[in-house]
Protein backbone atom coordinates (compact mmCIF):
# COMPACT_ATOMS: atom_id res chain seq x y z
CA UNK A 1 0.00 0.00 0.00
CA UNK A 2 1.27 3.09 -1.20
CA UNK A 3 2.39 5.99 1.92
CA UNK A 4 0.36 9.01 2.37
CA UNK A 5 3.28 11.20 1.21
CA UNK A 6 2.96 9.22 -2.43
CA UNK A 7 -0.40 9.75 -2.12
CA UNK A 8 -0.50 12.98 -1.90
CA UNK A 9 1.90 13.17 -4.79
CA UNK A 10 0.13 10.87 -7.38
CA UNK A 11 -2.98 13.61 -6.83
CA UNK A 12 -1.09 16.62 -7.25
CA UNK A 13 0.80 15.15 -10.27
CA UNK A 14 -2.89 14.24 -11.69
CA UNK A 15 -4.22 17.43 -10.90
CA UNK A 16 -1.39 19.36 -13.03
CA UNK A 17 -1.84 17.76 -16.21
CA UNK A 18 -3.55 19.39 -18.52
CA UNK A 19 -7.06 18.05 -18.71
CA UNK A 20 -10.26 19.02 -17.64
CA UNK A 21 -11.55 18.27 -13.87
CA UNK A 22 -13.77 15.10 -14.74
CA UNK A 23 -10.79 13.62 -16.85
CA UNK A 24 -9.00 14.09 -13.87
CA UNK A 25 -11.59 12.51 -11.09
CA UNK A 26 -12.21 9.66 -13.62
CA UNK A 27 -8.59 8.98 -13.45
CA UNK A 28 -8.07 9.00 -9.37
CA UNK A 29 -11.29 6.62 -9.76
CA UNK A 30 -9.38 4.21 -12.37
CA UNK A 31 -6.57 4.20 -10.17
CA UNK A 32 -8.47 3.62 -6.52
CA UNK A 33 -6.90 6.76 -5.28
CA UNK A 34 -9.97 7.42 -3.28
CA UNK A 35 -10.39 4.27 -1.72
CA UNK A 36 -6.44 3.85 -1.04
CA UNK A 37 -6.37 7.28 0.27
CA UNK A 38 -9.44 6.87 2.41
CA UNK A 39 -7.88 3.29 4.00
CA UNK A 40 -4.98 5.23 4.71
CA UNK A 41 -6.19 8.29 6.23
CA UNK A 42 -8.24 5.55 8.39
CA UNK A 43 -4.91 3.81 9.43
CA UNK A 44 -3.77 7.15 10.51
CA UNK A 45 -6.09 7.58 12.79
CA UNK A 46 -6.03 4.55 14.17
CA UNK A 47 -2.35 5.01 14.71
CA UNK A 48 -3.12 8.13 16.47
CA UNK A 49 -5.98 6.90 18.62
CA UNK A 50 -3.36 4.26 19.72
CA UNK A 51 -0.83 6.92 20.79
CA UNK A 52 -3.93 8.89 22.77
CA UNK A 53 -4.38 5.37 24.59
CA UNK A 54 -0.47 5.04 25.73
CA UNK A 55 -0.17 8.87 26.27
CA UNK A 56 -3.14 8.50 28.44
CA UNK A 57 -1.76 5.09 30.12
CA UNK A 58 1.49 6.79 30.68
CA UNK A 59 -0.22 9.90 32.28
CA UNK A 60 -2.12 7.62 34.41
CA UNK A 61 0.84 6.09 35.61
CA UNK A 62 2.63 9.30 36.44
CA UNK A 63 0.17 10.39 38.54
CA UNK A 64 0.14 6.96 40.31
CA UNK A 65 4.12 7.43 41.00
CA UNK A 66 3.48 10.91 41.85
CA UNK A 67 1.23 10.27 44.49
CA UNK A 68 3.89 7.25 45.89
CA UNK A 69 6.47 9.88 45.51
CA UNK A 70 4.62 12.43 47.46
CA UNK A 71 3.61 10.43 50.07
CA UNK A 72 7.33 8.84 51.06
CA UNK A 73 8.34 12.84 51.21
CA UNK A 74 5.77 13.50 53.47
CA UNK A 75 6.64 10.30 54.94
CA UNK A 76 10.47 11.14 55.26
CA UNK A 77 9.75 15.09 56.45
CA UNK A 78 7.41 13.40 59.19
CA UNK A 79 10.30 11.51 60.71
CA UNK A 80 12.70 14.15 60.16
CA UNK A 81 10.59 15.93 62.14
CA UNK A 82 9.69 13.14 64.66
CA UNK A 83 13.89 12.82 65.01
CA UNK A 84 14.37 16.35 66.09
CA UNK A 85 11.53 16.48 68.42
CA UNK A 86 12.85 13.52 70.02
CA UNK A 87 16.38 14.96 70.44
CA UNK A 88 15.16 18.18 71.43
CA UNK A 89 13.43 16.40 74.33
CA UNK A 90 16.53 14.08 75.40
CA UNK A 91 18.77 17.01 74.96
CA UNK A 92 20.62 15.60 72.16
CA UNK A 93 22.39 18.41 70.10
CA UNK A 94 24.34 15.96 67.85
CA UNK A 95 23.99 12.09 67.57
CA UNK A 96 27.39 10.03 66.21
CA UNK A 97 26.48 6.43 65.11
CA UNK A 98 28.86 4.42 63.35
CA UNK A 99 27.16 4.83 59.86
CA UNK A 100 25.83 8.31 60.40
CA UNK A 101 26.27 11.80 62.20
CA UNK A 102 23.34 14.04 63.07
CA UNK A 103 22.71 17.11 64.29
CA UNK A 104 21.18 20.86 63.94
CA UNK A 105 22.56 23.24 62.81
CA UNK A 106 21.21 26.95 62.28
CA UNK A 107 20.16 29.17 59.49
CA UNK A 108 18.41 32.46 58.30
CA UNK A 109 15.52 32.69 56.27
CA UNK A 110 13.39 35.79 55.28
CA UNK A 111 9.55 35.85 56.54
CA UNK A 112 7.39 38.48 54.34
CA UNK A 113 4.46 40.17 54.89
CA UNK A 114 3.55 41.28 51.10
CA UNK A 115 1.04 44.03 53.12
CA UNK A 116 3.75 45.83 54.54
CA UNK A 117 6.39 44.95 51.84
CA UNK A 118 7.85 47.98 49.98
CA UNK A 119 6.78 47.26 46.54
CA UNK A 120 10.63 48.40 45.70
CA UNK A 121 11.34 44.80 47.18
CA UNK A 122 8.31 42.60 45.47
CA UNK A 123 8.40 41.41 41.87
CA UNK A 124 5.70 41.98 39.51
CA UNK A 125 4.82 39.34 36.46
CA UNK A 126 2.60 40.72 33.51
CA UNK A 127 0.36 38.80 31.37
CA UNK A 128 -1.76 39.20 28.64
CA UNK A 129 -5.85 38.77 29.47
CA UNK A 130 -6.46 36.40 26.18
CA UNK A 131 -9.50 35.72 27.06
CA UNK A 132 -10.81 39.83 27.84
CA UNK A 133 -8.44 40.17 24.71
CA UNK A 134 -10.49 37.73 22.12
CA UNK A 135 -13.78 39.20 23.38
CA UNK A 136 -12.94 42.84 22.75
CA UNK A 137 -11.30 41.86 19.22
CA UNK A 138 -14.18 39.70 18.47
CA UNK A 139 -16.55 42.51 18.87
CA UNK A 140 -14.65 44.99 16.48
CA UNK A 141 -12.50 46.87 18.72
CA UNK A 142 -9.04 47.44 17.98
CA UNK A 143 -5.84 46.61 20.57
CA UNK A 144 -2.83 47.96 19.85
CA UNK A 145 -0.28 44.97 19.78
CA UNK A 146 -3.03 42.64 19.84
CA UNK A 147 -4.43 41.08 16.89
CA UNK A 148 -7.23 37.94 16.34
CA UNK A 149 -5.57 35.39 14.07
CA UNK A 150 -7.61 32.48 12.19
CA UNK A 151 -6.20 28.90 12.84
CA UNK A 152 -7.19 25.89 11.18
CA UNK A 153 -7.25 22.79 13.51
CA UNK A 154 -7.57 19.28 12.13
CA UNK A 155 -10.75 17.39 13.87
CA UNK A 156 -11.31 14.01 14.59
CA UNK A 157 -14.51 12.52 15.49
Amino acid sequence: MATLYELTGVYQQIYEMDMDDETKRDTLESIDWNEDYENKVENYIKVMKNLDADIEARKSEIDRLKKLNDADKSKKERMKSDLATSMELTGHEKVDTTLFKVSFRKSKAVEVDMVLLPDEYKKVEYKADKTTLKQLLNSGQEISGATLVENKNLNIR
